[in-house]
Order: structure tokens, then sequence, then C-alpha cells
């Protein structure tokens, strides 16, 4: 998990983020953005550091995760190192089904056989039920905890969340 500090230039607004693929979440980030977004720094962690600097820069919070760049928070982030190359890691399964909570989906882009055994493959989608969490297939077909477990006739190659 990367900590990511992303600032809106034109309107001295600087997010404040988590992401398990801070170069995916940063492309995302400027593509919806209604300004030019530059990233000026990252760090290793996770929700908790998150949390821990939303508390701390309180003061400047604009909306949500959103912040005035000023102040100590200029002074905390301007040393920090700018990010000569972004992490651009893939979660394996395993990983994306650990932080699945209740009434979140994982959308399955595709199967292939992937020399997974069924019995693994119904493993997974037993835990992600078991989360309260929700399949949605290539074709729009959802399973949920209500509908129980399904099968595919062959192994998730990938899933996106």
């Amino acid at each position: 998990m990367t900590v990511y500090f992303a600032l809106a230039p034109e309107s001295g607004r600087l997010k404040i983020g988590v992401a398990r693929n801070p170069a995916a979440r940063f492309a995302s980030l400027c593509s919806s953005s209604p300004e030019p977004l530059k990233l000026l720094a990252i760090l290793e962690g996770d929700e908790t550091l998150e949390r821990e600097l939303h508390a701390r820069f309180s003061e400047y919070r604009t909306h949500r995760e959103w912040f005035r760049y000023e102040g100590k928070l200029r002074a905390f982030v301007s040393p920090l190192e700018p990010p000569q190359k972004l992490p651009n890691r893939k979660p394996k399964i395993a990983e994306r089904i650990a932080a699945l909570g209740s009434g979140d989906a994982l959308q399955l882009k595709r199967y292939a056989h992937a020399g997974r055994s069924r019995k693994a493959l119904l493993a997974c989608i037993q835990s992600v039920h078991a989360r309260g969490a929700m399949l949605i297939g290539p074709d729009g077909v959802k399973s949920g905890p209500p509908d129980g477990a399904f099968f595919f006739s062959n192994a998730l190659d990938e899933i996106e969340g």
C-alpha cells in the first residue's frame, strides 16, 4: 500500500490518499479532475497512516481527502522526495479478497484456465461470499451471499475491483 500526495496547483488543494496501485489511482484522479494534477510524493503506508495524516492536518481539510496546501501540511510534504517512478503493482487475487467488506463487489474481467482447480476456485468464491461481498461476471451475472456460491467452469485469471 502507498500513501500519495496529489496537488491541484490551480486551486491549491492537496489530496492525501492511499492506493494499492498508485500509478492507476493517479491516472484515474487525473482523468476525473477539472484541473491538472501533480503527484508531489508517495510514502509506504496503509489506511492507518492515511487516517493519521488526515487527523494531523484536519485544520486544512476542505472536503473529505482534500486539504489546503499550506502551513504545516506544506512544511510536511515539501521536503519529501518526488516519486521517480510510481509502483504499478497489480494486487494478487488473495489480497483483493482480503480487502473486501460487506457490500463490496469484484468484477470479473476474464476467466481462463490458468491451471487452478475447480476446488481452489470454489474456495475463492466462498471466501468472497463469506465477507458479504458479491462477484459480477463479465456477462453481468451477479453472485452474492444470498445466491450461494456459484461455479465457473474455468479458474479466475484476473479480477478487477
